[in-house]
């Protein structure tokens, strides 16, 4: 009898271990500006390569950037946890959305804060960024594009939306939009020339944007 129920409580774990999360997904824009040192005109210079929510999603996804981004099943996105009632919530994430078909492509990295929360006592929830985890080492297509462990950002800014309801909190975000800085190390291929190089730098006032009605999807 003790074994029949060590049995069945280690069912119960197995089960409520693999139970879906829940995850608001809000599309996001991005500018990433990264100053590295170059040689131009054979000195050593300081230069400024910016990177946008295109370029972003090419290297999650492995591709040369420059490729065409098909805004119907790819899109750069926030996916945001419902932290309100939870304990241990798992982290919301910077990904690789397809909105056709509600999945996941590619998790870019997480974000080290409980940023779907109330801050205060009133009748609207805001949702907070903080620093993010370092971005997940790319395998879809290493060879070509990915982002390295080493990439790390810092974002600071918040937005806000209807949250009455703390079982149903689905707000449509708005607000400022949050700054980005850190350091990324990035292997990225130009779309023309087709070799893949080692890029890194400092990426100093960047920036993400985004809101709206958020989409569901569970993973």
């Amino acid at each position: 009898m003790k074994r029949t129920l060590l049995s069945l409580a280690s069912l119960i774990l197995t089960v409520s271990a693999a139970q879906a999360v829940d995850f608001f997904v809000y599309k996001v824009t991005a500018k990433l500006p990264v100053l590295t040192v170059a040689q131009v005109g054979g000195v050593d210079k300081i230069v400024t390569r910016t990177f946008v929510a295109d370029d972003l999603i090419n290297i999650a996804l492995g591709r040369p950037l420059g490729t065409k981004v098909n805004s119907s099943t790819e899109m750069l996105a926030v996916a945001g946890v419902d932290e309100l009632d939870s304990v241990n919530p798992p982290a919301s994430k910077l990904i690789v959305f397809n909105p056709s078909t509600k999945k996941n492509l590619a998790t870019i990295t997480t974000v080290s804060s409980l940023n779907m929360k109330y801050v205060s006592n009133s009748p609207r929830g805001s949702a907070t960024a903080a620093t993010t985890q370092p971005f997940v080492e790319s395998t879809v297509n290493p060879t070509v594009a990915k982002f390295f462990a080493g990439t790390s950002l810092f974002l600071a800014g918040s937005g806000k939306g209807p949250g009455a309801d703390p079982f149903d909190f689905r707000p449509p975000v708005t607000g400022g939009t949050t700054m980005l800085n850190g350091r990324v190390k990035l292997l990225i291929t130009e779309k023309t020339g087709g070799t893949a190089t080692v890029f890194e730098g400092l990426v100093v006032k960047g920036s993400m944007s985004g809101g709206g009605a958020p989409l569901l999807f569970s993973e």
